[in-house]
């Protein structure tokens, strides 16, 4: 916390390892926002945020200012792989600006899935629509059709019957 000053060793890299923002080697790359903690120094002593100088303790504008500008106005570059930027082409800006491209890309993101969604919606219902038209049932049309065969059974039985008691009188004569 003493040396370094205005800058301040705000992270650690899990084990209590300063984090240094040295990614070549890659040993702090990979997993690192799983294992990226605030330095339990900086917690423990928030006044160190805006400290006057590095021993002292008494409050002054150097290190918040710094920060801000740090988060403001420095540029830094970052990983195509965030899905800011191009495909090869990695993404320069601040902190903030990063941040505001972020929110901003998942925004535009949540619109797009929003307005696939709703299209979706439409052709899933005109598709359910359309199936029910075809395969539903009409229960008036099958009503009639059950009184037309009830009817027709009936007229048939009548038939029989008139059949079968004529060939029971030829039989007794």
């Amino acid at each position: 916390m003493s040396s370094g000053f205005p800058y301040i060793p705000l992270f650690t890299d899990g084990t209590n390892a300063l984090v240094t923002g040295f990614l070549d080697g890659g040993s702090q790359l990979t997993g690192l926002a799983q294992r990226l903690a605030v330095n339990p120094a900086v917690a423990n002593n928030t006044a160190s945020l805006v400290a006057a100088s590095a021993t002292s303790t008494s409050p002054d504008t150097v290190r918040p200012l710094f920060l801000y500008d740090a988060l403001t106005g420095a540029k830094q570059t970052f990983s195509s792989a965030s899905g800011i930027g191009g495909i090869d082409a990695p993404h320069s800006a601040s902190v903030i600006g990063f941040a505001q491209d972020i929110v901003a890309a998942q925004g535009a993101a949540s619109v797009n899935a929003q307005s696939l969604n709703e299209g979706q919606s439409v052709a899933l219902a005109t598709a359910q629509g359309r199936f029910s038209a075809s395969a539903g049932v009409n229960i008036d049309e099958e009503m009639s059709r059950l009184i037309e065969l009830q009817t027709a059974y009936t007229a048939n039985a009548r038939v029989l019957t008139a059949a079968r008691d004529m060939l029971d009188t030829l039989l007794r004569i």
